[in-house]
Formats: structure tokens, sequence, C-alpha cells
């Protein structure tokens, strides 16, 4: 019966140990050249780049102009998106503006700037009272509400 258990358990491990994930951490020895190359005409060479292969998109993460960077390219080494987080005080006049007239009750916890082939966003986590809301904002001063359950990583804008 032992053996029996054993033999099952060190199939099982194999078993796992063999499975492909969807989500790999990648050395730079395993990021496609052409993904590398597009990856350097954007940002150059920055230090400890990490690459996660996942879902088919390479990304990369790592610090540039002093802040924490995630990119992201799909497997022909096309540009998807670029985000970072950022402060308040980066934000231009236009977006304070628009935040001191439609949020001046929230506070700000973090602001994370997206940019893709078709937009540019701010995602924006604030709070009032015990309540924290995300908004999307887009640079004209269109405002998205993000839903507690979906995730807002590539709004779409409306063109109304």
């Amino acid at each position: 019966m032992k053996m029996k258990i054993s033999i099952l358990l060190t199939t099982l491990l194999l078993l796992l140990l063999s499975c492909d994930s969807s989500n790999d951490d990648a050395d730079n020895k395993s990021v496609p050249d052409k993904v590398q190359k597009s990856f350097s005409e954007q940002f150059g060479n920055p230090e400890g780049v990490e690459w996660e292969n996942e879902d088919g998109k390479w990304e990369a993460e790592f610090e540039y102009s002093g802040k924490e960077y995630e990119v992201v390219y799909d497997k022909n080494a096309n540009w998807v998106k670029t985000e970072y987080k950022m402060k308040e005080r980066e934000l231009s006049e236009n977006m304070k503006n628009i935040l001191a007239k439609e949020y001046s009750m929230y506070e700000i916890i973090e602001i994370e700037k997206y940019e893709t082939p078709d937009n540019i966003y701010y995602k924006l986590e604030m709070q009032k009272g015990g309540d924290i809301d995300e908004i999307v904002i887009y640079p004209n001063g269109k405002i998205k509400k993000v839903d507690d359950g979906g995730s807002e990583d590539s709004p779409e804008m409306d063109n109304d």
C-alpha cells in the first residue's frame, strides 16, 4: 500500500512539474530578439528588467527615470501598453482642475498612467470616507467609473 501511494505521489509531482504554465517568468535569453529590440528602441537598456510571458504577451517590469514601469508587447513585438505610477503633483493643471471640480471630497490614493497605441489615460484610486472608488480619466476630461467587479486595464473611449 505504501508503495502504491509513493508511486502515485511521484507521478503527480512529475505531472505538476511538466505542466506548461501560461504565466512564466522568463530570463532575457528566452525573450525573442524582436521583442528585446522593440523594448530597447523604446527604453534603452535599463538594468534589472524582469520579463514574463503571460498569455502569449511579453511583459517587462523595470525602473526607468525613477519610476516603476510595466510595458507589454505582443508576440510580434508590437507595443501594446505602458503603465507606471505617478504622483498627483505630476498631473497637468487641466487634470488637477477636473479632479478638483468633480472629486474635491476625495483623497487620491494611487494614480497610474496608461499609454497605448490608441489612448493615454489615467486610472485613479480614490477614497471618500470608508468608500474607495476607481475612475479612469482621459486628457480631454472624460471620466469613467471603474466597476467593482471589472478590470479597466484597457478601457475603450466613447466617441460622444
